[in-house]
């Protein structure tokens, strides 16, 4: 969403001359394509590692293989590497909107050269100055295009060339969590989502743009998801490197084994576990109360999520169990039979 009369959005050559730091950390972030259908969004690489980010909106057909991620150096020449693996993902819709993957190993090296962001485990801030590196529509006189990057660093280019910030900050949400996130007014276009929001004190992501929050007048609000959440799910994905520790004392502690057990803000008693489809997250451990179609639990090392039409417990998909082909089944978040689980871990599809 673009608000008042001025695109406050800046070519990244103009960002070169004007503030070199940001346009350097912003070399990190890409242009993610479908090689299929040509849609395309932002993505960027998170740590030394061959791990990068985008929201799960963009990456949609759940399969990493179908994307490719163009960088950009200081001259405009573009280098470019496929998806390999999804390795985390939470939809759109009652999630954090995120998707984690990586590229070919044997392509990884290349783009190595434009650097990495760092994530901030502690998340955004009320008021934190912010910058937005983004892939998003550029009119050419006759349509959008997308293969240029722009930064927005700014509320007010035109009257106002103050820092842009994060306006409000709203914690867990208890319904639909898109709306209740960080919100700022600063210029972003259909192609940013996927993009990293940085803090301009730090450098560090403390957000994820995937959008807007649908409201009109002064309540318009571009939004992202809070880099808090996201990392309490990814986080196995990551060695230390990848994140700021100088200021949170929580990350100085060892990694989570697989078993570990904790309680979370809300007092709830949660395992760390291992998804037997590829990934590592906390996971509520089941207590005898009340729960609502989709939530997934632990039970004795195993996943499981609650069926509501059916008022049942249905096992996450274990591709080394053996199943009848209808065997109900969960995968990633949704129900099928195990036959379908199969052929989409397989296909490596987690969707």
């Amino acid at each position: 969403m673009i608000f008042g009369r001025y695109d406050n959005r800046q070519m990244a050559w103009q960002v070169a001359r004007q503030d070199p730091e940001k346009f350097n950390h912003s070399m990190a972030a890409g242009r993610i394509v479908n090689t299929r259908t040509g849609e395309s969004g932002t993505a960027f690489r998170v740590g030394p590692e061959n791990r990068l980010m985008t929201n799960a909106h963009v990456l949609n057909s759940g399969n990493a293989r179908d994307y490719r991620v163009d960088f950009q150096d200081q001259n405009g020449i573009t280098t470019s590497a496929y998806g390999d693996q999804l390795l985390a993902y939470s939809p759109r819709n009652h999630g954090l909107d995120y998707a984690l993957f990586t590229v070919n190993p044997r392509q990884f090296d290349s783009i190595k050269k434009f650097g990495h962001l760092n994530i901030n485990p502690q998340g955004a801030k009320a008021g934190e100055k912010i910058y937005i590196p983004q892939y998003s529509g550029l009119h050419n006189g006759r349509n959008e295009v997308y293969d240029q990057k722009t930064i927005t660093i700014h509320d007010d280019t035109q009257q106002n060339p103050q820092q842009g910030q994060i306006r409000e900050l709203y914690s867990h949400s208890t319904r639909d969590k898109l709306k209740e996130r960080i919100q700022y007014t600063m210029d972003v276009k259909p192609g940013s989502s996927g993009s990293p929001v940085i803090s301009a004190d730090t450098h560090l992501v403390v957000g994820l743009n995937n959008g807007n929050n649908g409201l009109g007048g002064g309540y318009a609000r571009n939004v992202a998801s809070n880099m808090a959440d996201i990392w309490q799910e990814v986080k196995g994905f990551f060695g230390r490197s990848a994140v700021d520790t100088s200021n949170d004392q929580t990350q100085r502690t060892n990694v989570p084994q697989i078993g570990d057990r904790r309680r979370d803000t809300n007092g709830a008693l949660q395992e760390f576990w291992r998804n037997p489809s590829g990934g590592e997250r906390w996971m509520n451990v089941w207590q005898e109360k009340s729960y609502g179609h989709g939530d997934l639990v632990v039970h004795q090392g195993q996943g499981y999520g609650y069926d509501a039409g059916t008022s049942r417990w249905v096992p996450v998909y274990d591709p080394k169990s053996q199943y009848t082909s209808n065997t109900p089944v969960s995968y990633y978040g949704n129900f099928m039979t195990a036959i379908e689980a199969h052929n989409r871990f397989n296909n490596n599809q987690h969707l």
